[in-house]
């Protein structure tokens, strides 16, 4: 699958959005990612998950709609 940016930007403008809280991986691309987000558009890191556990903040758990899941571990269903 091929993933053109300009058109990702215009369905899911939020990706855009400064300041989001989110819940990452574990692993070291999860990790990488949320590096990512912080760095340049200073996302938060409210909690991570790792398959088996997951933790959040306190503030995580009062602002849980608003969470952004990073690096989430989804296959299709083919």
């Amino acid at each position: 699958m091929v993933f053109q940016r300009n058109e990702l930007f215009s369905c899911f403008s939020w990706l855009s959005k400064k300041n989001l809280p989110m819940i990452i991986s574990a692993d070291y691309d999860g990790l990488i990612c949320g590096s990512f987000l912080h760095h340049h558009l200073n996302w938060q890191l409210e909690g991570y998950y790792d398959l088996n556990s997951i933790w959040v903040s306190k503030k995580g758990i009062k602002n849980k709609k608003n969470l952004v899941w990073v690096d989430l571990n989804i296959l299709p269903k083919q």
